[in-house]
């Protein structure tokens, strides 16, 4: 049996206007996101039901009021559209934290998919 590895990178969050978000907001923002792995990881364990590889998919979003206005794979090492829009669906239903001023913030999280063998204690 194959145990299912998701990692987050959190790796950028700007505004549009290109303001830098301070710590307590990337937090907030980075627990929201995190908040949704496991649909994230569920999306990915359809993908390996055909036997498919490992990699780095970077999501990026834009959101604005709570909202998730666009999402879309910037980079990816898995070259599975199926995955892709399973992903970006999924992330449009999300609801983020308010950020403190009314500008757009764009967000670019990338996942690490990887599946590893079970190992059993004994």
């Amino acid at each position: 049996m194959k145990k299912l590895v998701v990692s987050n990178i959190f790796l950028a969050t700007a505004c549009a206007t290109g303001e830098k978000m301070d710590s307590a907001d990337k937090e907030a923002l980075r627990s929201a996101i995190k908040s949704h792995s496991p649909e994230v990881k569920e999306c990915y364990e359809k993908y390996l039901e055909k036997g498919k590889k490992e990699g780095l998919v970077t999501l990026q979003f834009k959101y604005f009021d709570q909202k998730i206005s666009g999402a879309e794979i910037v980079k990816s090492e898995i070259n599975d559209e199926t995955l892709h829009k399973c992903i970006t669906n999924q992330a449009l239903t999300w609801q983020m934290p308010k950020y403190h001023t009314n500008k757009s913030v764009v967000v670019v999280f990338p996942y690490l998919f990887k599946a590893e063998e079970n190992k059993t204690v004994k």
